[in-house]
């Protein structure tokens, strides 16, 4: 089974993924940034913690490993 499962709406504290690859993030915030429905996450990049705002038509949905 695929780790990473797209399907459903993206809510804050969702684990999410960029369309393209990446780290996991958690979402933050939905909200509208220039027009563009966005999402607004964090991660680790080791052991710094990084924002971001991404379109949310460029993330999907990431399940936990069980």
């Amino acid at each position: 089974m695929d780790k990473y499962d797209d399907d459903g709406e993206i809510n804050p504290e969702d684990v999410v993924r960029l369309n393209s690859g990446g780290p996991d993030m958690t979402v933050t915030g939905i909200g509208s940034e220039d027009g563009v429905r966005s999402v607004w996450c964090c991660w680790f990049a080791g052991t710094k913690m990084e924002k971001g705002v991404f379109p949310l038509s460029s993330l999907k949905r990431a399940r936990q490993k069980s």
